[in-house]
């Protein structure tokens, strides 16, 4: 029970700014550091010693960011991606649009011929009676 109550404690904010400055510095530090080890030690061994110095911390702080900032980028990704499926769907709702104008310009087009075809034969009619 304790351990729960310790686990959803906030961290604090100040705590929250160093760990960012020291991420952020992190390239700093590194060559501050590569500079104050020996020597005489070879390159293999620097790094080494580099990455065991380095590792472990930036490993932490980007826990500690994930714990914070986790739900809020996935709320955005979500809805990043729901926006990009409603763009997506509105691209396909206006080419649908399109090509219903363009079928209803043919179907007005072949109402016109039909009419002109009508009063063609009702002309026809009209000189065959009067005959």
């Amino acid at each position: 029970m304790i351990q729960q109550k310790q686990q959803s404690k906030a961290i604090s904010l100040e705590l929250l700014v160093d760990i960012f400055k020291a991420v952020s510095g992190y390239p700093n530090i590194f060559m501050k550091e590569f500079e104050k080890i020996n020597d005489s030690m070879n390159t293999s061994k620097q790094r080494f010693v580099l990455k065991i110095r380095f590792t472990e911390n930036l490993l932490i702080s980007s826990s500690i960011v994930n714990i914070f900032c986790k739900e809020v980028l996935q709320k955005r990704k979500t809805i990043m991606r729901e926006k990009e499926e409603a763009q997506q769907r509105l691209i396909n709702l206006h080419k649908k649009l399109e090509q219903l104008q363009i079928n209803l310009q043919i179907v007005e087009q072949q109402e016109r011929d039909i009419r002109e075809q009508k009063i063609k034969i009702l002309n026809k009619i009209a000189e065959l009676e009067q005959k």
